[in-house]
């Protein structure tokens, strides 16, 4: 009997540990499931990081482009102005004389030998 009762109690405990065995397969099986799954989902936010990446390096050297670009339009205004400025200034400095020699140049007194 008592082989029997032992023999009972090792079926028992091989039951036991097969339905363990059993439900640590189910657990795996499952957390290898969520494991594929986030897995793709890495996979597909590397893929967007990439991307990501690639936008803002591509942003960047548009940015460059424009700086220099800025750049260059604003040394082309300065020029411009420099010259408006001269011009004016060209302009300004005619004009004075005009009515300088208008006031003041008048007619001076012929040369010698010519009768007004």
């Amino acid at each position: 009997m008592d082989q029997r009762a032992a023999l009972l109690a090792t079926t028992d405990i091989l039951a036991a540990s097969s339905a363990r065995i059993a439900d640590s397969r189910a657990r795996m099986a499952e957390t290898e499931t969520v494991g594929v799954g986030i897995l793709a989902d890495l996979a597909s936010q590397r893929r967007t990081l990439g991307n990501a990446r690639d936008n803002l390096t591509g942003v960047d050297d548009g940015l460059t482009q424009s700086r220099g670009l800025l750049a260059t339009m604003s040394r082309t205004a300065l020029i411009n102005r420099l010259a408006l400025y001269a011009v004016g200034g060209i302009i300004g400095l005619v004009l004075l004389f005009i009515i300088y020699v208008r006031l003041f140049g008048g007619r001076s007194a012929p040369p010698p030998g010519v009768t007004p």
